[in-house]
């Protein structure tokens, strides 16, 4: 119970390290901002207490998936360029080799709420690993008007260890004081 909840913690302190995530008010300048991780240069793969993604610019331009609904960006073309990986320097792709989108769709029943189902490579991400990819996600694509909330599903599934299914943006803005509280209960 003890390692779930520090577990817990540091999920949440690693989200409040993320600055200024998820405001809808203001299109961010220079246009919509694509996440990946901030490679913190250790190989060792632990975590280093900071902010813990950054951005590049998405261009539109190189966008090549099929506009479905109209002109680029649509969700389509940003989950593309997510998982086309980085251009920028000190940045690193969150999700595993060959992970791929399979389909995205708006869900009917409640406006602005984005399905994206991911290949079998996703499911391969749990604890942090899986929380930072998800928000790579959904901090990306909640730059649309359109999108309020995301889920995200591996061939169809939602997986079962995240703590809720439907994400929002607002979910990521953070306060960095909570990072010492996560370090100081470890």
């Amino acid at each position: 119970m003890k390692r779930k909840l520090f577990v817990g913690l540091l999920v949440f302190a690693l989200l409040m390290a993320l600055p200024g995530c998820g405001r809808k008010e203001q299109e961010p300048e220079g246009g919509i901002q694509l996440y990946f991780l901030k490679d913190s240069g250790e190989s060792t793969g632990s975590f280093v207490p900071g902010a813990a993604l950054g951005t590049q610019s998405f261009d539109a331009a190189a966008c090549t998936q099929s506009h479905r609904e109209g002109s680029c960006p649509n969700p389509g073309c940003l989950l593309a360029a997510l998982l086309a990986g980085p251009e920028s320097a000190g940045l690193r792709t969150p999700f595993p080799r060959n992970t791929s989108m399979k389909s995205w769709n708006w869900d009917e029943e409640e406006p602005g709420h984005l399905r994206v189902v991911m290949s079998e490579h996703y499911s391969g991400l749990t604890d942090i690993a899986l929380t930072l990819a998800d928000y790579c996600i959904v901090l990306t694509l909640s730059q649309l008007d359109s999108v309020e909330t995301v889920e995200i599903q591996t061939s169809g599934y939602s997986a079962n260890y995240r703590s809720h299914q439907v994400m929002a943006a607002a979910e990521a803005l953070l306060d960095s004081g909570l990072a010492d509280l996560a370090q100081s209960a470890s």
